[in-house]
């Protein structure tokens, strides 16, 4: 018995390793980013008809969306802004400063506002819920930039007669490239931005050291002729900063979408051209939901009502009479939420009133009110309880009753 004992607690031990091992083991968060967003001042919450879980507003209210932030990126951080973005046509809308934390040091948190003015059903269908994506752009301090910044690299020694020397790193930003001969600053050579070599018109002296200070930056691709879309790998691009080079030549016939980092070029870049880019950006936490819901106002109207009678339940009464009256407000009940759920609104919100009256009639007409409350769970358990042992009662009775005589 002992043995048995021992084992069973080994393989209980065992059981639990397995189940708390891997979430000891596994990789901690870096960043909680956005811990929760809340939609304040709905007209309604729950389960809709027709649309499912929602989070409603009324057309031409004012929406209010609350955002909690959590930094633990380990660094003081700057946030940049916050904005909510929906599946309509022009549902892009950001926080107003100061609506916002200016810095967030490691580990505190912060609530940023959104309020807007909810859009008309013709523009934001109240037939569907509406998908959308909450995000706040932050960057630690010093910034983010897709160049690395290189600093008095040894890159060789003069000789008397070699010209090209080789940096440690290809793509290079021209622009910050500096080169100095024994700590001299020179201008006297030519670089060959994507490999990385540069090439003196007079060979440094023997002896001479060359260092360099340069930013390596990014490859966001290789022309083909015929491709003029590419993109960054890093968005949103801070506006203005960026440096796009094609061939090492400094070019402006594009355009950038600064949120999500997508370069069209007027014309495509020729076949084997190189194309860098040098720019800040900021990160972005993200956060996606989709049960907004647009109501309209007879649409709100109908779910008015809807809720006052779900809001009173199924209330325990005396007398026959109230019961018929109570299964007719059910029934009403039901055929409004078919009729909303087929989007006849005039008629849900129609059956919703007369169920209503139904249930206020069978209360006023019950006969016994000193029985009567209006909240009875235990009570209506009990009468559930009781209803199916009567039954099982019956079937039982049925099953053993004597057989009479066949009539022949």
């Amino acid at each position: 018995m002992m043995r048995k004992s021992a084992l069973f607690l080994v393989v209980i031990a065992t059981m639990l390793a397995a189940l708390v091992l891997p979430v000891a083991l596994g990789p901690a968060s870096s960043e909680a980013s956005i811990n929760d967003v809340v939609w304040l001042d709905t007209v309604f919450k729950g389960s809709d008809p027709l649309l499912g879980y929602v989070q409603a507003y009324e057309a031409g209210a004012t929406a209010v969306l609350k955002i909690s932030i959590l930094n633990t990126t380990g660094d003081t951080i700057t946030i940049k802004g916050a904005k909510v973005k929906f599946d309509w046509t022009g549902g892009e809308y950001t926080a107003n400063a100061g609506d916002y934390p200016g810095t967030l040091a490691n580990n505190q948190s912060g609530t940023a506002t959104i309020g807007f003015t909810v859009p008309d059903i013709s523009i934001a269908s109240n037939q569907v819920r509406h998908s959308y994506t909450v995000s706040v752009d932050y960057e630690r301090e010093g910034g983010y930039t897709a160049g690395t910044q290189v600093n008095r690299e040894n890159v060789g020694t003069g000789n008397g007669y070699s010209e090209d020397f080789w940096l440690d790193h290809n793509y290079i930003d021209p622009v910050t490239l500096q080169v100095y001969l024994n700590g001299v600053l020179t201008t006297d050579y030519q670089l060959d931005c994507d490999g990385q070599t540069i090439s003196f018109n007079t060979a440094p002296g023997s002896g001479v050291s060359i260092s360099a200070d340069y930013q390596y930056v990014e490859l966001v691709g290789w022309g083909n002729g015929s491709d003029t879309l590419f993109y960054l790998d890093h968005s949103p691009v801070v506006s203005g900063t960026q440096k796009i080079y094609v061939d090492c030549t400094l070019s402006t016939s594009y355009t950038l979408e600064d949120d999500t980092g997508r370069i069209r070029f007027s014309t495509p870049p020729a076949a084997g051209r190189s194309i860098i880019a040098n720019y800040q950006y900021v990160a972005r936490w993200t956060v996606s939901g989709d049960d907004f819901a647009v109501y309209s106002p007879d649409q709100n109207s109908a779910m008015a009502v809807r809720q006052q009678l779900y809001a009173v339940g199924t209330p325990s009464v005396n007398t026959a009479g109230s019961r018929r009256l109570l299964a007719e407000s059910a029934m009403e009940t039901q055929l409004g939420d078919q009729a909303y759920a087929a989007g006849n609104l005039d008629d849900a919100k129609a059956h919703y009133d007369q169920a209503f009256v139904y249930l206020d009639k069978a209360l006023k007409n019950d006969k016994d009110p000193n029985f009567f409350k209006a909240v009875e769970p235990t009570g209506t358990l009990l009468l559930g309880i009781g209803m199916v042992l009567l039954a099982f009662g019956v079937i039982l009775y049925v099953i053993r009753r004597p057989k009479g005589p066949s009539g022949a």
